[in-house]
């Protein structure tokens, strides 16, 4: 959570970090069929997802180096478009 710390106070991290774990972790407990009494971690290890600070601080280091654009950030390249309707 330390590359975060720039970008929310912390006490919005913690609130945020808390939401992202219960989702996480009920999505989890989806995919698995476990019992609600199973540990995250260990839910989380069955799957190979790995844990969801790391998966966060990759994130925001990600975000960080991004080159931002006039429309915030997000880009289209028409030429890359190949859905078919």
């Amino acid at each position: 959570m330390s590359v975060m710390k720039g970008v929310w106070p912390d006490c919005q991290a913690a609130s945020a970090m808390r939401k992202l774990s219960r989702v996480q972790r009920l999505a989890c407990l989806g995919v698995t069929g476990s019992m609600h009494s199973i540990l995250s971690n260990t839910v989380e290890a069955l799957i190979c997802l790995p844990p969801l600070e790391l998966m966060v601080q990759s994130e925001a280091r990600s975000a960080a180096h991004e080159p931002w654009t006039s429309d915030g950030g997000l880009t289209y390249n028409s030429t890359e478009d190949t859905a078919v309707f």
